[in-house]
This record gives structure tokens, sequence and C-alpha cells, in this order.
């Protein structure tokens, strides 16, 4: 915890927890984990991730208090903020995209249907969302569910012809691009 704050020992005892803490932050109540954030005594913000627990006690006076630990997220903090960011990028690609982009889990099921897939087959992502893909007419579903257990395996199939069909029950031939 010193190596932490960058306090000493000397400067902790004794002292509220609060003292550590950064400006507008509150001393958490026991029994609760929560994220915060410490001042350290270099100035400093450090986000943490804290848990204390009430403690019965008598010693030197005192007649209970908590225990606690703290553990330093900033690490975690900055991953999740990467990837936040890549994420929102992805999703900036996909619904930009003048491409049919759907992704479907192991089970066929749809999990992210685009605009430009909205505009090809004519089914709205909420309606086929968590859905088997629909756009797989009943007699292509073998050779469908055969190359998606090999993209799934980790092949990548590229340029695949196959006859998909559209909300209004057409059909027409597509070049289909899987990957895992």
């Amino acid at each position: 915890f010193v190596d932490l704050v960058g306090y000493s020992a000397d400067d902790l005892l004794g002292r509220h927890f609060g003292v550590v803490l950064a400006s507008g932050e509150r001393v958490p109540d026991p029994a609760t984990s929560c994220e915060l954030a410490f001042q350290t005594a270099g100035g400093k913000r450090i986000p943490v991730e804290t848990v204390r627990k009430p403690i019965q006690t008598r010693f030197e006076g005192l007649d209970g208090g908590s225990v606690g630990s703290v553990r330093d997220i900033s690490e975690r903090r900055r991953v999740e903020s990467a990837l936040s960011r890549a994420t929102e990028r992805y999703e900036t690609l996909v619904d930009a995209s003048p491409l049919a982009i759907v992704a479907i889990d192991t089970d066929g099921h749809v999990e992210r249907w685009n605009p430009a897939a909205e505009a090809l087959f004519g089914y709205e992502e909420s309606t086929v969302r968590g859905e088997p893909l629909p756009i797989v007419p009943e007699n292509a579903w073998d050779r469908a569910k055969q190359v998606r257990d090999a993209v799934f395996d980790g092949e990548r199939r590229t340029d695949m012809e196959f006859v998909l069909a559209r909300a209004d029950g057409s059909r027409f031939d597509a070049s289909v691009s899987m990957a895992p």
C-alpha cells in the first residue's frame, strides 16, 4: 500500500483512510467492493478497486474498524479504454461498409447485421438478431453448415458462390467470404 500511494508508513499510521482518496471521492461503505481513485503523495491519480470488511476488535482503545484490500486497476482501465476505442472503430467500419456484413455465433444465430445487410436482404437487424440465419434457402443448409463448421475450425473461405434468399422470398447469386 505504501508503494502504491507513495507515502511512508509513518505518514499513514493512525490517519483516516480518506487521506489517500482523490478529490471528489468518498470513503466506501464497509462490506462493499468498489472502484475509486487515490491521490498519491506525488499528486498522481490512480484508479483502484477496494474491498472493506467491518471487524470487531478491542485494540488500543478501538471497539472496531475495518480491514480491506486495495488493488491498482490502472492497467485494466487502460486496456478497457483501448478495447472501447477499438470496438467503436469496428462498429463504425461495419456500419459504414457498403458490403453486407453478417456475424453469426457457432450455432448459426445472427449476432451482427449491418445496414448494408438490411438493404440487401430486406430484414432489419432487430428482427434477425439472435435468430437463425434467414438468408440460406432450405436446400443449401447442408453446404452452408459444412462451410460454417470449417470456418469455426479456423479456415478462411473467400469468393464462394451461394444462392441466398431475401425477406421477400426472391433469390440471387452471391459471392460470400467468411472468416473465423
